[in-house]
């Protein structure tokens, strides 16, 4: 890690005496998850980086491809790297369903159940009984025409 990166990250964070955890004070993403930005080139263009990552490699030394670094505290703006620990996707994954993260569970659920569902099972029956034409019944359930219709096409849950 630079310098640069270390010295941004080491600033930003407040140490919780009670829970252990090192509470990222920067920007953090739609998730929490502390986020430092670096701009490359005249115009500005970058990349962003979790902190935790940052913080990670700053105490262990760099992340190897496809490992995630996973929070044992499961707070996602905590950057104490004793809180953090390598592992693969379907580790995250596994972690996050046993610990409730996802409604669905282990197999994250389908259809109205998936941890992503963003109607009702009502919502899809009515869809697939209404006579209505799709932007009717989409109107009435908050939906987009052809969000009713593309479900309709698939005859309901695909996969």
């Amino acid at each position: 890690m630079t310098t640069e990166k270390r010295v941004l990250v080491e600033s930003k964070y407040e140490v919780i005496p009670w829970s252990g955890c090192w509470l990222w004070l920067g920007a953090v993403d739609s998730c929490g998850y502390g986020s430092v930005h670096r701009s490359f080139g005249a115009r500005g263009t970058g990349k962003s980086f979790g902190a935790h990552r940052l913080a990670y490699e700053e105490a262990n030394g760099p992340i190897p491809t496809a490992k995630h670094v996973l929070h044992r505290c499961d707070v996602p703006s905590c950057i104490n790297p004793a809180h953090l620990f390598l592992g693969t996707h379907r580790d995250n994954m596994r972690d996050a369903a046993t610990k409730g993260k996802y409604k669905g569970g282990a197999n994250f659920g389908k259809g109205a159940q998936h941890s992503n569902a963003k109607w009702t099972q009502d919502v899809y029956d009515y869809w697939m009984q209404s006579k209505e034409p799709h932007y009717i019944a989409g109107k009435k359930t908050g939906a987009s025409g052809n969000t009713v219709g593309a479900f309709r096409r698939a005859r309901g849950w695909t996969g």
